[in-house]
């Protein structure tokens, strides 16, 4: 096993994970935006009803569609560092190769349903004809958020899955991001 990766640095696996590195970048950069956006609107939604007598309609409707892509973008992005939700089961994690075998199994599994999640979502995106109430916005471009943000959560499910299985961590570290620690327990 060679720690996840090829031999030669313009190998596969190299490749991969500097793709999976500039698509993290970018599904950040992504995050960063809508939340952004989410709160200028909700500032604006909060100003002008202290100081016009009508709210703006569209503000609630545009504020929930971003955080629905807020939601499913970030979901897929954090799937890259391993920082999204865990559950940690009662009797403890197996030490040992069954422990890498488990953790495989774990991404196998959990690739298997985002991959399937993705397909079924976007094939049922294209079935709905209505549009939004304020904007009339399709909305298939809101349901559009889960097949992408389970695409972009999968394709990091399956490196992950791919580098443990040749040996190496799950999660490669990214140089541009603080590591990540868990808090320190108090005595």
């Amino acid at each position: 096993m060679n720690g996840g990766h090829d031999g030669a640095p313009g190998g596969l696996m190299a490749a991969l994970e500097r793709a999976e590195r500039a698509v993290g970048r970018i599904a950040g950069v992504v995050s960063v935006v809508l939340l952004a956006a989410i709160v200028g609107v909700i500032v604006l939604q909060v100003a002008v009803r202290h100081v016009a007598t009508q709210p703006v309609i569209w503000t609630e409707e545009v504020a929930r569609y971003l955080l629905v892509w807020f939601t499913m973008i970030g979901a897929g992005w954090l799937g890259r560092t391993g920082a999204h939700m865990g559950l940690g089961m009662g009797g403890g994690v197996p030490s040992g190769p069954r422990a890498r075998l488990t953790e495989c199994a774990l991404y196998a599994v959990g690739t298997a349903v985002l991959l399937y999640i993705a397909v079924t979502t976007f094939l049922a995106a294209g079935t709905f004809t209505g549009a939004s109430a304020a904007l009339r916005i399709p909305t298939e471009v809101v349901y559009l958020a889960l097949p992408v943000g389970c695409s972009l959560w999968a394709v990091h499910s399956l490196l992950s899955l791919v580098r443990l299985a040749r040996g190496g961590p799950a999660h490669q570290p990214d140089a541009d991001a603080p590591p990540m620690t868990a808090p320190e327990a108090s005595s």
